[in-house]
């Protein structure tokens, strides 16, 4: 854990908790006052850069891997030629190759890239 400045004060970053690149602060997940504040910081419409500590003490971004997780997806139902408007096909789909998506999914996910630490930018 690393010592950082908190929107309610001095905190420590602990894993799950959000800290808001652009304007360095955290919000720890613990406290309803952060997650408050880090609500009014989301729907400013500023542009700001969230990351997220990870177990493992590195940091990553949830809308890199959000996007990275979608993109995945898709290209593998394009490939299987399902339509995106045939909630059956997508289903039948999803549960015929659960294993071969989620090991897709996983690889992709492992090639988002790491965030140093967060104040450092």
């Amino acid at each position: 854990m690393i010592a950082l400045s908190s929107v309610s004060g001095v905190a420590h970053a602990a894993t799950g908790d959000i800290i808001n690149v652009t304007n360095k602060k955290t919000y720890s997940i613990t406290s309803s006052n952060d997650i408050k504040a880090l609500i009014a910081d989301l729907k400013d419409g500023g542009g700001d850069i969230f990351v997220k500590e990870a177990s493992n003490g590195k940091y990553y971004n949830p809308n890199d891997i959000l996007a990275t997780q979608s993109a995945e997806i898709i290209k593998l139902l394009k490939a299987a030629n399902v339509g995106f408007t045939d909630t059956i096909a997508i289903t039948t789909y999803i549960r015929n190759n659960i294993k071969a998506i989620t090991a897709a999914v996983k690889v992709a996910t492992d090639k988002v890239p790491w965030y140093g630490h967060p104040f450092d930018y």
